[in-house]
């Protein structure tokens, strides 16, 4: 399962959980690179994760090569995770290997708004604050 949307200005929400297939990947793709195309750059971008499990070596690869894609008009990328250890260090492989300094992953989401704060504006901000609530109401309703 993944969305991905533009609500307000300049932050893009992509939220991916698992089961993941390889098709939900290609159609994630497609779908996010027009969420982006219709967005003003530079964009933020904010990944919540929590609802997903480890991923297969193929989809982690994927992952990365969006990523390499999507950095040229990237202001900054945080993305939250669970408390997997193995999709933490997979979160950090990826933004390693994506070359920008403007990604970082997280576990606690009041630390991923923090930094966040510093490029969104107040409407943005807002919209942050529930894109993660809307998240955390749905892992407790499983």
């Amino acid at each position: 399962m993944f969305s991905s949307e533009n609500r307000v200005g300049k932050l893009v929400e992509l939220r991916v959980a698992s089961p993941f297939s390889e098709h939900e990947m290609a159609e994630l793709i497609q779908t996010h690179l027009e969420v982006l195309r219709g967005t003003a750059v530079p964009y933020a971008i904010v990944v919540d994760m929590r609802g997903a499990q480890v991923f297969p070596a193929s989809i982690s690869e994927r992952f990365i090569g969006l990523m390499g894609v999507v950095n040229p008009d990237l202001l900054r990328s945080a993305v939250l995770v669970n408390e997997s250890a193995i999709l933490g260090l997979q979160a950090e492989r990826a933004i390693a290997e994506s070359g920008n300094p403007n990604r970082r992953a997280f576990r606690d989401p009041e630390a991923l708004r923090d930094w966040m704060a510093e490029v969104l504006s107040t409407e943005e901000l807002f919209r942050l604050r529930g894109f993660l609530i809307e998240g955390e109401r749905a892992l407790d309703s499983c």
